[in-house]
């Protein structure tokens, strides 16, 4: 809170409830869905995609994507390293700055973002 107010970053992502086994037996994340027009959106992620790493560092439960978003202020880029169709793909992800919606009155209940 640099500037007096509460901000987020949210990307849009939502994940499925248990990290995915990849054939190496290492973990990931499935992506379940994502937000039409969020930043996950426009940087082109479906659902389907399995996020490997993000900022360089390797993300196995939802926890530690949301740990690496937390721990930067928006707006920021953080790089992606997804697999789709048996592909690695490099994807950045741009997360803006939001108003805090929790601070807000007139905020909708019920977001569940997993990717905040």
């Amino acid at each position: 809170m640099r500037t007096g107010r509460a901000v987020r970053a949210l990307s849009g992502i939502k994940f499925g409830s248990a990290p995915h086994r990849l054939a190496n037996g290492r973990l990931a994340l499935r992506i379940v869905f994502v937000r039409p027009a969020s930043p996950a959106a426009r940087a082109g992620l479906r659902p389907g995609d399995i996020l490997l790493t993000a900022g360089g560092y390797r993300v196995r439960r939802t926890v530690d994507f949301r740990a690496l978003l937390r721990g930067r202020p928006p707006p920021f880029t953080i790089d992606l390293v997804i697999l789709r169709d048996g592909q690695r793909r490099r994807v950045r992800l741009s997360i803006p700055e939001q108003p805090d919606l929790a601070l807000s009155p007139a905020a909708p209940s019920g977001d569940t973002n997993d990717g905040q």
